[in-house]
C-alpha cells in the first residue's frame, strides 16, 4: 500500500527546472490533411482556445504571434480557462477565407485533479463540442485546424491530458478538418512550461508561433 502510494505521488511531481518546468516528451501524433492550411487572400486567422492561446501578462499567444508573421488580422476569443463547450457559438462572424484554429483539452481534463476544484469533462463530450465548432467553421466556408492539447509538466497531468489529445484528432478525422500536434516543437525546447507545468513561458510562446506560422498558407488573389 504505501509502495503505491509513493508510486501515486511520484507521478504527481512537476518537472521543475531552475526556470520554468520540462514537459513530458511525446512522439507526435500523426497530421491531418495538406500543409500548408490554406487560408483566403483577406481572410482572417480566429483563434479558439484557453489561456495559452489568448497569451498573458502582456505577452500574445501562440497564434496571435503566428498571424503577426503572416500579417494577416488575427481575431483572438481564446479564453484563460475555457473548455471546449465555451467554443461553441464563438463564430458568428466567420466567413469563407478564414482560417479556425482550434486548441481546447488542457482544461477539459482538469489535469490538476484533486488539487482543483474543476471536474473533467468527459472525453466524448470534448470530442462532440470540437466537432460542433469545426462543423460551424465548415459551413462558413472557413478552413479549420485542430491542434492537440500541450503536454504538461507531470507524468500524471500529462496522463489526465492524453485521452483528449487523442480525442481531439479523432475529432478532426470525422469533420475532415486539418490536425498538427505541438508536441513537435515542445519536444524541442528544454524548458518550455512555467513553474506551474501547464502554461507556456514567453520563449515557448514564440517557438509555437515559428511552428504554427509554417502550417499555413495564404492564397493569391489570382
Amino acid at each position: 500500500m504505501l509502495l503505491g502510494a509513493g508510486l501515486w505521488f511520484r507521478d504527481e511531481v512537476l518537472l521543475w527546472r531552475m526556470n520554468g518546468s520540462a514537459a513530458i516528451q511525446h512522439s507526435p501524433l500523426r497530421p491531418l490533411g495538406r500543409f500548408p492550411v490554406a487560408m483566403g487572400a483577406g481572410g482572417r486567422i480566429i483563434c479558439l482556445g484557453d489561456s495559452n492561446m489568448r497569451g498573458s501578462n502582456g505577452f500574445g499567444g501562440y497564434a496571435e504571434q503566428a498571424a503577426a508573421g503572416l500579417g494577416v488580422r488575427i481575431i483572438n476569443r481564446a479564453k484563460g480557462g475555457a473548455t471546449a463547450q465555451d467554443g461553441l457559438g464563438l463564430l458568428r462572424d466567420v466567413k469563407g477565407g478564414d482560417l479556425v484554429i482550434v486548441s481546447y483539452g488542457s482544461n477539459d481534463a482538469a489535469p490538476r485533479d484533486w488539487l482543483s476544484t474543476r471536474k473533467a469533462v468527459p472525453a466524448h463530450d470534448y470530442r462532440s463540442a470540437l466537432q460542433r465548432i469545426i462543423a460551424d467553421a465548415q459551413s462558413a466556408g472557413a478552413s479549420v485546424l485542430v491542434l492537440a492539447p500541450l503536454p504538461a509538466g507531470s507524468k500524471a497531468m500529462d496522463r489526465r491530458i492524453g485521452p483528449y489529445r487523442l480525442a481531439a484528432r479523432e475529432a478532426a478525422i470525422r469533420q475532415g478538418a486539418a490536425f498538427a500536434d505541438p508536441a513537435e516543437v515542445m519536444n524541442t525546447i528544454a524548458v518550455p512550461l512555467r513553474h506551474d507545468a501547464l502554461h507556456l513561458r514567453p520563449h515557448a510562446q514564440r517557438s509555437m508561433g515559428l511552428w504554427l506560422r509554417a502550417l499555413v498558407g495564404i492564397a493569391s488573389d489570382g
